[in-house]
Parts: structure tokens; C-alpha cells; sequence
């Protein structure tokens, strides 16, 4: 099940919905801040926004990295995706 799908019911389900058709990209983005390879991610990062991901959708992916890789590989995702995406991270 992805987090925050539609599919789910739970009363904590995250405000952003993860489409079922970015599941595997979600993985690798959420594999490279596990792994703590930085330029992967903004290589990804990169290739998620011309994919017709959104910026909120990727935010949703780094919060949940932050529970499942830790604070500090999710400190150095967001500090990333801050140079990546710039002013729109705002």
C-alpha cells in the first residue's frame, strides 16, 4: 500500500494523495536519501518534476523518509530538494 493513497482509511491519511503510477519512483527517491546519495536524488528529483510530479507530492515522499531512513538522511533530502527545486519548495 502506498501512504496517503486513496486506498486508505486511515483517519491520519496524509492531505497529499501518492498516485499509484509513481509508486517506483517514489521508491527510488525514497532509496537514494536511505542510501545517502544526494546527487541520485536531485537526479531524481529533477526527473519527478518533468514527469508531472508535483512539489507537494514530493514533500509528502521526503516527510515519509524522515520515519523510515531517519532524520538525518531525511535533513540531507530536504537540503537537496531546497537546491533542486529553489523558491517553489516555499
Amino acid at each position: 500500500m502506498i501512504v496517503g493513497s486513496s486506498r486508505s482509511t486511515s483517519r491520519n491519511a496524509r492531505p497529499v494523495e501518492l498516485a499509484v503510477d509513481t509508486a517506483v519512483s517514489t521508491n527510488a527517491r525514497a532509496m537514494t536519501v536511505a542510501l545517502n546519495r544526494p546527487d541520485q536524488l536531485a537526479l531524481h528529483l529533477r526527473g519527478a518534476l518533468r514527469n508531472g510530479v508535483t512539489v507537494a507530492e514530493l514533500r509528502e515522499v521526503l516527510l515519509q523518509t524522515v520515519v523510515y531512513c531517519g532524520i538525518p538522511a531525511a535533513h540531507t533530502a530536504f537540503k537537496v530538494a531546497q537546491e533542486v527545486l529553489g523558491s517553489d519548495t516555499d
